[in-house]
C-alpha cells in the first residue's frame, strides 16, 4: 500500500526549460561552436558539483565562464542560468493540497543555490505543503546517485515498498527502482490533473 509520495520538482510541479539557458549561454560565448558539440541533455549536468554543494556560487560562476568561454559579467551569467526557471505549474498547489489529505508528501530536487534563491520565495506556498523537502545542494547528494535516495529514505523514515517516487527523468526512475521504491515516470502522457486523479484512486 502506498503511503508516501516523493515528488521531483522541475518538470513535475515546476516548469523548467533547459534549452532557454543553453541558448542564452550560446549568445554569451566567445566560442559558440562549443554548443554544437554538447546536447541540452549534457548541458543539464554541467553543474554537478554546484548542485551537490561542492562549489560555492562564486566558484560556479568562474567554472561555467571557463567551460563555456563566456564573455559576460556575473550578472549576465546569473540571468542566463536562471532563464530556465519558468514558474510553478498551474494546478500544482491544488493537486498537492488534495494529495496531502491522503499521503505523506516529500519533495526531492536536484538544484543549486542560485536557482533556490530564485524560486523559493515565488513557490513558498507550494513548498510549505510538503512535510519533507530535499534539495541536492543542501543534502550533498543528487539524483540519480543511490546515496541520494538512501539519504531521503533514512531521513524521512519512508519504507521503499510504501513509497511512490514521481520524476520526469528515466535515469532517476531506474535508480529508485534499484532500491525497491515504486516509481512513476512523469512523461508527456501525464499532467497534474491526470496524476492527481490516478493517485487519489489507487
Amino acid at each position: 500500500m502506498i503511503k508516501n509520495l516523493i515528488f521531483d520538482c522541475g518538470g513535475v510541479v515546476f516548469d523548467v526549460d533547459y534549452e532557454k539557458s543553453f541558448l542564452e549561454f550560446k549568445k554569451l560565448s566567445q566560442q559558440p561552436h562549443i554548443f554544437n558539440e554538447i546536447s541540452v541533455f549534457e548541458f543539464k549536468h554541467i553543474a554537478s558539483d554546484y548542485e551537490t554543494g561542492k562549489q560555492t556560487t562564486a566558484e560556479f560562476l568562474i567554472d561555467i565562464r571557463n567551460k563555456l568561454s563566456l564573455e559576460a559579467s556575473d550578472e549576465q551569467i546569473i540571468s542566463a542560468w536562471n532563464s530556465m526557471l519558468i514558474g510553478f505549474i498551474n494546478q500544482s498547489i491544488e493537486s498537492v493540497k488534495e494529495l496531502k489529505t491522503r499521503y505523506n508528501l516529500a519533495l526531492f530536487s536536484n538544484t543549486n543555490e542560485l536557482h533556490f534563491q530564485s524560486f523559493s520565495s515565488v513557490c513558498n506556498e507550494l513548498l510549505q505543503l510538503f512535510e519533507k523537502i530535499y534539495f541536492s545542494h543542501k543534502i550533498g547528494f543528487k539524483k540519480p546517485d543511490l546515496a541520494s535516495f538512501h539519504f531521503v529514505l533514512n531521513d524521512s523514515g519512508y519504507l521503499p515498498s510504501e513509497t511512490l517516487f514521481i520524476d520526469d527523468s528515466i535515469e532517476n526512475i531506474h535508480a529508485a527502482n534499484k532500491l525497491g521504491i515504486n516509481t512513476l515516470h512523469y512523461n508527456s502522457n501525464w499532467n497534474l490533473d491526470k496524476l492527481t486523479n490516478y493517485l487519489m484512486n489507487l
